[in-house]
């Protein structure tokens, strides 16, 4: 069962649902960033990130789930969420940082052993804490979740400076396009990353903005562990 919790970003104390191995230890932590829709349940991403975490904390992770838009006051959904993007995107990313060293400190984490996982504009925003030059710790490794690249003014400056980089894209998805991973993908190229070395990409057939064939969930979920458990040991 996962736990809420606070911690502090800014002037504000942010809630953050923690799910944790069931045996005591230390181990790696992984930010679970979610979209737009936060961690309501428009469109079922509530309950699959919250599965999502779960699955983690059932392989070995300390998963949390910070409620970063509550940094700004922002409510969850589209027609909030984007109007805001521009002027919140920077806090966003700063209190997903915090939410990272809260993680860092935890008893219960192995102190510098980071993932990041973003889903939809958390990918995006995955991304952007993966690269933040301040941030501490840094991640050792990100997992994007069909996140927009282009939007968001770029996502293009310090590629270079990401660690490893895990790719999933459904090819029907009309909300985020697939296109916007290839794109994510070419920047990558052009930092002089590595296809299937420093980076790596999935696409699921007939997949929209979200994965619901319980096959695919299994798949995109199994490859996410493995990824994480691979550059967090």
């Amino acid at each position: 069962m996962a736990t809420l919790e606070t911690f502090p970003s800014g002037t504000k104390s942010i809630s953050v649902e923690v799910s944790t191995p069931t045996t005591p230890g230390k181990y790696p932590a992984v930010v679970v960033v979610y979209g737009t829709d936060g961690l309501t349940n428009a469109h079922d991403f509530g309950t699959a990130l919250r599965n999502f975490s779960a699955s983690l904390a059932d392989e070995g992770f300390v998963a949390l789930i910070p409620d970063y838009l509550a940094s700004t006051g922002t409510a969850p959904g589209v027609d909030t969420v984007w109007p805001a993007l521009d002027s919140s995107q920077d806090t966003w990313v700063e209190t997903l940082a915090d939410a990272a060293s809260f993680a860092d400190g935890r008893a219960d984490v192995e102190t510098g052993k980071l993932g990041i996982v973003g889903f939809s504009l958390g990918g995006n925003l995955a991304l952007r804490l993966a690269k933040l030059p301040t941030a501490n710790p840094k991640a050792l490794a990100v997992v994007d979740f069909f996140g927009p690249i282009s939007e968001a003014n770029g996502i293009g400056a310090g590629v270079d400076k990401l660690p490893f980089v895990q790719i999933h894209h459904g090819t029907d998805d009309t909300v985020v396009p697939p296109s916007q991973s290839e794109e994510l993908m070419t920047l990558l190229d052009d930092a002089h990353k590595v296809k299937d070395v420093d980076y790596f990409s999935y696409l699921y057939p007939h997949e929209g903005h979200g994965f619901h064939d319980p096959k695919d969930i299994k798949a995109s979920t199994d490859r996410t562990v493995a990824f994480l458990q691979k550059y967090l040991a």
